[in-house]
């Protein structure tokens, strides 16, 4: 649908060792015990996601990288560990990072020549869902088309991995507006997640379905699928769902609709917790820490609590003024903050927060 327009060797060999600023040192290497570390690092990192120890995960896997580099190697291995830096970086909300790191992955598995492999499919999966947080529907609709038509011709019908294809394009066709598409497509996710006995993923799907409930205004109904998806998950998980960041997510989408519903208190409570949760796993500068921090600003705002928004929503814009590629949503919060400004009578600051919200709009 168009809907938009060298094998190891055990010998020693030297590498020249980057030390930034402080100069360049000379190290002897094995290869082979090089590769073995570099496996090791590997398997680090991806136990620290597992713990949801984020930010050493993301050092430990950018360090297996950089010594993936340093040996000149792109390999299976070399694109599993950008896999895994582009699904840190997305949950991050850095879509730029995200796609960079997805898009390099698919690449070296296509030099592979080895494009059929599922592999691939998890490589352009995710290099769609950065292409959607970066607002480039077309592009995001092609890429996801590629990995789902990939994963039906290789898996089996209820498969994790073809659930995930569907609710990432439903994800997509939410955001674009076709909800039609997003709804069947998101369905048909859900029932694999359930087939497959996944509860995260059934809690994150059903939450996309309230999301996608929200986006058409059936605010009642999307806040019913948010308490589902969180009820489901807490059953399924107890002690891992209370921090975990699918609760975080969820908490952020429902406190967003009861915002809309009115009911500030509650969407209060909702915001915080999610907050807290982000501040316990996320980086500091993380763009989905500032988007939840802009978001409870908005609450403290609508409940005339405009002392406690400032800071949030300063905190917000300083976030995304480090992350680039986040300029629709950083206008957005800087918009917000001229209406908190205008409310103070502070026109002069407010006007400059206005301007730059269009200059952010402007540069795309």
């Amino acid at each position: 649908m168009n809907s938009f327009k060298k094998k190891s060797t055990s010998k020693a060999m030297a590498f020249s060792l980057g030390l930034g600023a402080v100069g360049v040192a000379m190290i002897v290497v094995s290869m082979t015990g090089f590769d073995v570390s570099v496996a090791q690092l590997k398997a680090r990192g991806l136990g620290e996601i597992q713990r949801s120890e984020l930010g050493k995960a993301e050092k430990t896997l950018k360090e297996a990288l950089s010594r993936q580099e340093l040996a000149k190697q792109e390999s299976s291995e070399t694109a599993e560990i950008l896999l895994s830096l582009g699904r840190l970086a997305n949950d991050q909300g850095r879509a730029e990072d995200a796609y960079r790191y997805f898009d390099r992955a698919s690449q070296i598995q296509t030099k592979l020549m080895r494009p059929e492999l599922l592999a691939t499919a998890e490589s352009l999966n995710g290099l769609g869902e950065s292409l959607t947080l970066k607002g480039d529907y077309e592009k995001s609709e092609m890429v996801l088309q590629q990995a789902l038509s990939l994963r039906e011709s290789n898996l089996p019908a209820g498969s994790i991995e073809l659930a995930q294809s569907r609710a990432a394009l439903g994800r997509l066709y939410t955001a674009a507006g076709y909800f039609t598409q997003a709804e069947a497509l998101l369905r048909q996710a859900l029932k694999g997640a359930a087939t497959g006995k996944n509860s995260e993923m059934v809690a994150e799907v059903t939450s996309d379905i309230g999301t996608l409930y929200c986006n058409q205004g059936r605010y009642g109904e999307a806040v019913g699928a948010y308490k589902e998806a969180l009820s489901a998950f807490e059953k399924a998980s107890p002690v891992a769902s209370k921090k975990s960041l699918v609760r975080a997510n969820i908490l952020v989408n429902l406190a967003e609709v009861e915002r809309r519903q009115g009911s500030l208190k509650s969407a209060e409570r909702s915001g915080a917790e999610a907050i807290a949760i982000y501040a316990a796993k996320l980086d500091v500068n993380s763009p989905t820490l500032a988007n939840a921090l802009n978001n409870l600003a908005l609450i403290y705002r609508n409940q005339g609590r405009l002392q406690e928004a400032e800071p949030l929503y300063k905190r917000a814009i300083a976030i995304y003024d480090l992350n680039p590629g986040m300029n629709s949503v950083q206008a957005n919060a800087l918009r917000n903050y001229a209406e908190l400004l205008s409310a103070s009578g502070r026109t002069s600051e407010a006007y400059t927060m206005r301007v730059r919200a269009n200059d952010k709009l402007s540069s795309g």
